[in-house]
């Protein structure tokens, strides 16, 4: 019996540790993919001139909606311009032999809840982030 548990805690051991290791390459992974995003600056002009009517705090929120999605820190929002594909932004967070976290599922779940807009017959692979907002500003 105590071997057993020997080689059962031995099998647990490794398997954590493997888990933990390629948590910790998705993480690298994801790090290194939104450096792009996050190296430049404010993108708040860039918002403006798209969407002049819009105020600053209609574009932090559809911002702080994409960002909760993504499980980033909200002032990290302004660090994307109306012409990012959501998809480019998503790719650059998993690699292809990782899960994901459900971020578009939950982004398009904000949009719904918030805005009570349904962006899902809407998408395709190149959508951007301005078309989305877009989307989230025509009256109902």
């Amino acid at each position: 019996m105590t071997e057993f548990l020997g080689i059962a805690g031995l099998f647990v051991l490794v398997a954590g540790l493997a888990i933990s290791i390629r948590g910790i390459c998705v993480e690298f992974h994801r790090f290194r993919g939104l450096r792009a995003y996050a190296g430049r600056g404010c993108q708040g002009r860039a918002w403006k001139r798209a969407f002049p009517e819009a105020t600053a705090d209609d574009i932090r929120t559809f911002l702080g909606l994409f960002t909760g999605a993504f499980i980033m820190r909200r002032r990290r929002g302004l660090t994307f311009a109306p012409a990012d594909s959501v998809l480019a932004v998503y790719r650059s967070c998993y690699p292809r032999w990782s899960g994901d976290q459900c971020e578009l599922e939950r982004f398009v779940w904000n949009c719904r809840n918030c805005y009570g807009v349904d962006v899902e017959p809407i998408w395709r692979d190149g959508i951007t982030l301005g078309e989305l907002f877009d989307v989230t500003r025509r009256p109902k």
